[in-house]
């Protein structure tokens, strides 16, 4: 009988021990300092410059933006050269 009131106040103290963390890292994200559960982080550096289909994602994505700030009958923003 007191090994299993040991092991449902290690459970309980468990579960509000989880709780307090995932409370405190949920804070954190709002405050900006991690990504946590609610924003959806980045892909790390490494993998976009190993994965091809990453490559061909940022360079449309570049090309887009690009796009996107040069209105037609007019040059390159600011006067760049490509």
């Amino acid at each position: 009988m007191r090994s299993a009131v040991i092991v449902v106040t290690v459970g309980v103290a468990t579960g509000v021990c989880l709780i307090l963390v995932d409370r405190a890292l949920l804070w954190a994200e709002r405050r900006g300092w991690i990504y946590y559960r609610k924003t959806k982080g980045r892909t790390s550096a490494p993998v976009e410059g190993f994965s091809p289909a990453a490559q061909a994602v940022k360079r449309a994505m570049e090309q887009e933006r690009f796009r996107k700030n040069v209105r037609v009958g007019e040059g390159t923003p600011l006067g760049a050269c490509f």
